[in-house]
């Protein structure tokens, strides 16, 4: 089944109450024909003012006149040059109960055959690609009297220009997977044009909104127009089901996702993705890092407003960051909403920049921006009284005053002696040691520490005069110590031991926790068998 015939069953079907335009391939009584003879190239189909006749102005400026008379249906067949057919609305609909009709025939030019629609009504229009140079363009028009729907058919076409203003363009995608595009017309600063695979394009202009409904197999849908047709506030991009990608390079309006799987930015490598109001509520965010320079190394989006809900981070790093760099991943205008799933403000990212620590704030940059950072060569220790280190307190973070990390100690009996359990971990990116520094024996207080992880044994001397290198250069190692406390005087104790630690890499930031020790003062013993000494009588 040839093409042509392949989209008469399609309407025949598709349309249910319509006028069957065609038997066996030919017209039906109903519906009048016109050839564009082998001289004419263009023409202009217009409804006259009074309503009662169709006008075919020809591009040498001939008319033909065909009353209505009953007809049911018009259709046209091109020759072998490159004919355009307009169909103007500006006086009305043009377009009769059973539909238009164009068939372009042969080609002069790679340019090929054309439809235009132009003028001004109310309602909405959708366009369905049949097969290659094949479809269909539904228009639902709002009178006085209702909705009515019209359709133009076509076959052997190329360009399709719709211009008449009204609110909605769909586009329909295809049973199967497509790739569909969103860019510029042939008229740059006017008109915005959509492509899908192979099938003819439509280019349009004065429409509010653009809907491209993609089908239930996986699609591909990229936007990159740089102006916006005119009159176009919003593009909506419904992937419906299956997998569908979405590649951001620049949307000059308000775009919107919904069941859209999987979203990068400028395809394949690190580039800018410019966008005016982003939502993109439920979508992967896949971003490419090769580096820290914005749009050549690294992927960032640039827009007024972004809408994160629902949304999850993907990272693709290529390289090894260093402590400090930062990564502004999207660089927006107004405060950014919703946060990506599982990663609230200031989150450690799991498995960070290829394995490197980062975090990730959403008020970064301006105040609008999100922003990776990453870490330094973090250390932190994680105190208390049980040895399983996984029970230590521990809050992922620079800690330089101990706040939180404070554990009680009260010695009781004679110089008895009490333990306290702590961990250095390495939070950060050194591949170095953590060095670990605590306090000293004092005159009242005698301390030891020692390390309960390879290689144990003890190091009083080593930690207390900031010499003890701790083993742990992977990045979410651990390292378990003890500290065994026990009073040198019978006199009260209180007195707080420091321990902190920090990367040999990095020696500015460190992590503290502390220790308070208290202890009472032991009553004074009575030899055996001593009587109590009564109290004075007072005279």
């Amino acid at each position: 089944m040839n093409s042509r015939c392949f989209l008469f069953a399609f309407l025949s079907l598709a349309i249910p109450g319509s006028a069957l335009l065609f038997r066996d391939g030919h017209p039906s009584p109903e519906v009048w024909s016109h050839a564009f003879p082998d001289e004419v190239g263009s023409a202009e189909i217009a409804l006259s003012e009074d309503g009662t006749q169709w006008i075919l102005t020809q591009d040498d400026g001939s008319e033909l006149v065909r009353p209505f008379d009953g007809a049911s249906g018009i259709e046209f067949s091109g020759n072998a040059r490159d004919n355009w057919l307009t169909v103007n609305f500006l006086h009305g609909n043009p377009v009769p109960e059973g539909g238009l009709t164009f068939h372009g025939l042969e080609e002069e030019t790679p340019e090929g055959d054309g439809l235009a629609m132009v003028g001004v009504t109310e309602g909405s229009s959708q366009y369905q690609p049949v097969s290659e140079k094949d479809g269909i363009l539904s228009l639902a028009l709002r009178s006085a009297v209702g909705t009515t729907l019209s359709q133009i058919m076509f076959t052997g076409l190329e360009p399709v220009i719709d211009t008449i203003a009204s609110a909605t363009l769909t586009v329909n995608g295809t049973s199967g997977s497509n790739a569909i595009t969103i860019r510029d017309g042939n008229v740059a600063s006017t008109n915005t044009l959509v492509a899908i695979d192979a099938f003819e394009t439509i280019e349009f202009a004065n429409k509010t909104a653009l809907v491209i409904s993609a089908s239930d197999a996986s699609d591909e849908i990229t936007i990159n127009e740089s102006n916006g047709a005119t009159s176009l506030t919003s593009i909506t991009i419904d992937g419906g089901n299956g997998t569908d990608t979405f590649d951001l390079i620049e949307a000059p309006v308000s775009t919107t996702l919904m069941e859209v799987e999987e979203m990068q930015v400028g395809g394949s490598g690190p580039a800018t993705g410019v966008a005016q109001e982003l939502d993109m509520q439920g979508v992967i965010l896949e971003m490419d890092l090769t580096g820290t320079a914005p749009g050549t190394e690294y992927d960032q989006i640039v827009a007024t407003s972004v809408d994160l809900t629902g949304s999850s981070l993907v990272l693709d790093a290529g390289f090894v960051p260093a402590p400090g760099d930062e990564f502004v991943l999207i660089d927006a205008t107004s405060p950014i909403t919703g946060t990506f799933t599982s990663l609230p403000e200031g989150a450690l990212l799991s498995g960070g920049i290829n394995g490197i620590p980062a975090t990730i704030s959403y008020v970064g940059g301006d105040g609008n921006d999100v922003v990776l950072t990453v870490l330094g060569y973090r250390s932190d220790i994680r105190i208390g009284r049980r040895a399983n280190p996984a029970s230590h307190q521990g809050d992922d973070l620079y800690n330089r005053t101990g706040a939180g990390q404070t554990l009680a100690l009260k010695l009781t009996g004679n110089r008895r002696k009490d333990r306290f359990y702590f961990s250095v971990e390495n939070d950060g990116g050194s591949t170095g040691d953590l060095l670990l520094f605590a306090s000293r024996s004092s005159r009242n207080l005698q301390i030891r520490y020692f390390q309960t992880t390879p290689p144990k044994g003890n190091v009083t001397g080593a930690i207390t005069r900031g010499l003890l290198l701790v083993e742990v250069d992977t990045p979410g190692q651990i390292a378990g110590l003890r500290g065994d406390v026990s009073p040198r005087t019978k006199r009260k104790v209180n007195k707080t031991l420091s321990l902190r630690a920090q990367a040999i890499d990095d020696l500015l930031p460190f992590d503290r926790a502390r220790v308070q020790v208290r202890k009472s003062r032991d009553p004074k013993p009575r030899p055996p068998g001593a009587v109590k000494r009564p109290s004075r009588t007072p005279r």
